[in-house]
């Protein structure tokens, strides 16, 4: 998953908006019991991450990729993935899209310490660019994708990746629809256990 659906799936609060964020920038074990609710929502987001890596719904579409794309095809569906969120955004709440990302902006503004640096560089460029409001849009998907091959040495990871995406368009969408409740119903009850192990 990427921004935009870690930040919904995390829950609510500024600390666990914050570690939603930080799941992408923080490295090394974490052990339990959890410092604080930024650590347990790091925690989260890696959970949330391996259960869609596993997930044979996941697997299949992956294999659908051209075999010269296959190891990027997850990083292609994470960007995807938050394009179907934003499309099908009033299923999973009944928070407009426009007021969920001012919160987040918010949350991430206050939480600025709690943040790794690099993070604290991310989350500066994810406010100022408006990029969680601008995933409905496939051109920005492109960009997000062309700017990731270049920092991974795949420029073909942006014109493949999307055209391969939107030949699969319907598809990919159906399966997002399907999936993303069941991704729901796991990280809420993740969720759950984290706080419980909260010092």
């Amino acid at each position: 998953m990427n921004y935009l659906a870690h930040f919904l799936l995390g829950g609510r609060g500024a600390a666990w908006r914050a570690g939603s964020l930080a799941g992408d920038f923080r490295k090394g074990v974490i052990p339990a019991p959890y410092q604080g609710e930024v650590e347990a929502a790091v925690v989260l987001h890696r959970r949330i991450d391996g259960y869609c890596a596993r997930h044979p719904a996941l697997v299949a579409l992956i294999r659908q990729f051209p075999e010269n794309l296959r190891r990027c095809a997850s990083i292609v569906l994470d960007l995807a993935f938050d394009h179907h969120l934003s499309r099908h955004w009033r299923r999973f709440t009944d928070e407009p899209l426009p007021a969920f990302v001012a919160g987040v902006h918010l949350d991430l503004a206050t939480q600025r310490s709690q943040l790794p640096r690099s993070a604290q560089r991310f989350a500066a460029r994810l406010i100022d660019r408006g990029i969680l409001l601008g995933y409905h849009r496939t051109a920005n998907v492109h960009r997000a994708l062309a700017f990731i091959g270049l920092r991974l040495h795949q420029p073909q990871l942006a014109d493949a990746g999307v055209a391969h995406w939107l030949a699969s368009y319907d598809q990919i969408d159906d399966n997002f629809a399907a999936f993303f409740p069941e991704l729901a119903e796991y990280a809420r009850t993740e969720r759950a256990a984290l706080q419980a192990n909260l010092a």
